[in-house]
């Protein structure tokens, strides 16, 4: 078959386990339907939710023979009229039962957390870096360039500074 999935029942059992975690973040999305929620699936796989200029999408990731951990991927990005952002991302690790797609208490712990950050990561977007003083830290001003420099230069020549 392929380095993924060697038998047939291993694939079976990977979908079934992606379904279980997908239903479980849509379930918890289908909250802010109300408020404008866009939510669509991807073949199985990936689930993408809209709602104000916040898009985030959920990767589910591949297993690796037979682990017992599926991988999620969670990916914000602000979408104005000059198209996507820069992403944010987090990862989570959601564990299962050895052989079944029946959660672990651990699993269910991780899934209820990935759930209730989507749910802030489409009101809110991505936490806001704060500064010692509580303020949003502001981007490093940038180092100058020679060519500023020297227009700097020519400029304080030409004004006598």
């Amino acid at each position: 078959m392929s380095e993924y999935f060697p038998s047939e029942d291993l694939r079976a059992l990977w979908y079934e386990r992606r379904a279980v975690v997908l239903q479980a973040l849509r379930d918890a999305a289908v909250t802010l339907q109300p408020a404008g929620l866009e939510m669509r699936e991807t073949q199985g796989w990936a689930l993408w939710a809209k709602l104000g200029s916040w898009t985030v999408d959920v990767s589910t990731g591949m297993p690796f023979s037979t682990s017992n951990t599926l991988l999620l991927l969670q990916r914000v990005m602000r979408v104005n009229g000059f198209g996507p952002g820069k992403p944010s991302f987090q990862e989570t690790r959601v564990d299962f039962a050895p052989g079944t797609a029946t959660l672990t208490e651990a699993g269910q712990a991780a899934l209820t957390g990935a759930a209730e950050q989507l749910l802030r990561l489409l009101r809110e977007g991505p936490a806001v870096k704060l500064t010692a003083q509580g303020r949003p830290a502001k981007r490093k001003p940038r180092s100058p360039t020679r060519n500023t420099l020297a227009a700097r230069a020519t400029y304080a020549k030409a004004v006598g500074q």
